[in-house]
């Protein structure tokens, strides 16, 4: 069955805009993987499609996530099962519990050995806690034993630590799929014996096994402490592969390691993996840091990764002095989209901001920045300018980018304007 059929039910997509960035982080089960570790190389209107996917979520307008990643996950590109995994997730949100276990059942038929599938498990959970068992869950007998294996040790974790680790290290150890003992080792993760490090810091060293190497290094950070920093130093100095150093950077987040993640970013000569520290960096709330970067940075690619992660921050001062004053069109592009991220509207200089932007649509002839501009306002909420450009052009192309845009807009004022529109 394809993906497009299933997803397109019940959901109305009204145009379509150019996209952009954010990180969806606020979540019930938190997943291990994509939000948490390096973005995939993907194509970079895909990555701004689904960054622009992420903002609408983190603001809770769920119906529109769920048209956007729904629009990424039909494209079956790198990003599609993560894209699926939002769908559920945004889905569980509004409430409705069946569609997302549902969603989370093509996760599983169409990307068999997709990372999120771990998540996915975790939101099934979650969404069995909070309903009771739910009907259709896409759950084979064998799956649900595991999972009260795997509860029945997460729980004597919290009453009997020591009787616990030895279970999970023979699981860790066993020849069951890597499913089952990568949740083993996430439980085990989260004790702080010792024993259980020693464990962990083992399948971390561990290169026979890629897979579970790379997912320990990833939420070593979870453990905490000197010496998961110290372990994860080391090895990011040993190692030559790219996956497993951009699992660790992951680690260094989750850990606090804000210094770390500088340092890669400015120093690390693989530009590939200086990008992943940086949306990290950002991730952290890293703002200054960035900055620093950005201002001693000479690659182009560079400094457009650091606009691309600024928003994070929500430094929308030093975006909009990018966007007014660089020299470069493409970072003034980078930067108008971060700064239709940064905040909500509404809040503090939100009003001033919408004005800004509007003055750099007046005032510049480039066409990418026009539309960057257009895209930043929609993204921001803001009807009133919106309808103020359409009311200033007789040009029925931008009138019409303008209506998609409205048509996004969650606001009393633009879905009146429409009417209007409909109405004349």
């Amino acid at each position: 069955m394809r993906i497009e059929r299933v997803l397109r039910i019940g959901i109305v997509v009204i145009g379509a805009v150019v996209a952009l960035p954010l990180a969806a982080q606020q979540r019930t089960a938190v997943p291990t993987s994509e939000a948490r570790a390096p973005l995939p190389p993907v194509s970079g209107q895909v990555n701004e499609a689904y960054d622009e996917a992420t903002v609408a979520l983190d603001r809770g307008d769920y119906a529109r996530a769920i048209a956007l990643f729904s629009e990424i996950a039909n494209g079956q590109g790198d990003r599609a099962d993560a894209a699926l995994y939002w769908v559920a997730y945004a889905q569980q949100r509004q409430g409705d519990r069946a569609g997302a276990v549902n969603t989370l059942g093509i996760l599983r038929r169409e990307f068999p050995d997709s990372a999120w599938l771990d998540d996915a498990d975790h939101l099934v959970a979650e969404i069995q806690g909070a309903s009771g068992r739910v009907r259709g869950a896409p759950r084979a007998d064998e799956d649900k034993a595991e999972d009260i294996r795997l509860y029945a040790l997460n729980a004597l974790m919290h009453v009997d630590a020591e009787r616990a680790v030895p279970l999970l290290e023979r699981m860790i150890r066993s020849d069951e799929p890597a499913k089952i003992r990568q949740r083993a080792l996430f439980v085990l993760l989260q004790a702080h014996g010792d024993e259980a490090f020693e464990l962990i810091a083992d399948v971390a060293r561990d290169d026979s096994e890629p897979e579970m190497r790379t997912y320990a290094l990833r939420h070593l950070g979870m453990f905490g402490g000197e010496r998961a920093a110290a372990l994860m130093d080391e090895i990011y100095r040993q190692s030559d592969d790219t996956e497993v150093k951009q699992a660790i950077i992951a680690g260094y987040m989750m850990n606090g390691g804000t210094k770390k993640l500088y340092e890669i970013a400015k120093s690390e000569p693989v530009q590939e993996l200086r990008v992943v520290a940086i949306r990290h960096l950002a991730m952290s709330g890293g703002a200054d840091e960035l900055w620093e970067l950005y201002e001693s940075e000479s690659s182009v690619e560079a400094r457009k990764a650091i606009l691309g992660a600024v928003f994070m921050t929500g430094d929308s001062s030093r975006l909009l002095q990018v966007a007014q004053t660089e020299s470069d069109i493409e970072l003034r592009r980078a930067a108008i989209r971060g700064l239709g991220m940064v905040r909500h509207r509404g809040e503090g200089s939100g009003g001033d901001l919408a004005m800004a932007l509007l003055d750099l649509y007046r005032t510049n002839d480039d066409v990418e920045l026009r539309e960057a501009v257009l895209n930043a306002l929609w993204m921001r909420g803001e009807a009133r300018p919106l309808i103020g450009l359409y009311e200033e052009t007789d040009d029925p192309d931008l009138r019409r980018r303008i209506v998609q845009a409205l048509s996004m807009v969650n606001d009393e004022e633009a879905v009146a304007f429409l009417i209007r529109i409909i109405e004349q």
